[in-house]
């Protein structure tokens, strides 16, 4: 499968099966995308009994590279309070959201995500590591054509109250002002 670079957080509970991970670590041999967030080593590291400081770091890490990344996948067949935070953080910042699901292992209808309106959100069930992958295949796929970058820009106070007046000028928002403005 020939996809475009496309940078790719993947986690999945600790107590997970590790055959997610594997399928995935596949996926990835086979295509041109790019592990932002290595869930295996994360699994190794994190602890209750791991001083402070080391979580800390770890979750500042992880935390970097949900920021860095294009897309997120995530496997909640085992549910997990940092998943749901994980993926909470990842949808406040618009990246899509692919959430994975063994229907064989936990019923869809008891997810509590399928009421989040958000147009980045994907909730898909899979029955055996061949149905993962097309599901991990299918959302790649979709995000790989064409890839934005997301850039956060400071603007000085009257650069902003330019942007902010041109756009209400010619009736475009201030994203598409300064797509504009960059373009020239």
């Amino acid at each position: 499968m020939l996809l475009q670079s496309l940078d790719v957080f993947f986690d999945t509970s600790t107590l997970s099966d590790s055959s997610i991970w594997e399928t995935y670590i596949r996926e990835v041999a086979d295509s041109d995308i790019t592990p932002v967030h290595n869930w295996a080593h994360y699994t190794g590291q994190w602890s209750a009994d791991a001083p402070r400081n080391e979580r800390t770091d770890l979750y500042m890490k992880t935390i970097a590279a949900l920021d860095s990344c294009d897309v997120a996948i995530f496997d909640i067949t085992v549910p997990s309070m940092r998943i749901g935070h994980e993926i909470t953080i990842a949808l406040n910042r618009k990246i899509p959201v692919l959430v994975l699901l063994n229907k064989q292992k936990r019923k869809p209808d008891s997810l509590f995500l399928q009421v989040i309106p958000s147009s980045h959100l994907y909730i898909k069930n899979y029955s055996d590591a061949f149905d993962l992958l097309m599901q991990i295949r299918l959302f790649l796929r979709k995000y790989s054509e064409g890839v934005r970058k997301r850039l956060d820009v400071a603007l000085d106070s009257d650069l902003h109250e330019y942007v902010s007046r041109e756009a209400k000028r010619k009736g475009i928002t201030q994203t598409e002002m300064m797509h504009r403005i960059l373009k020239q």
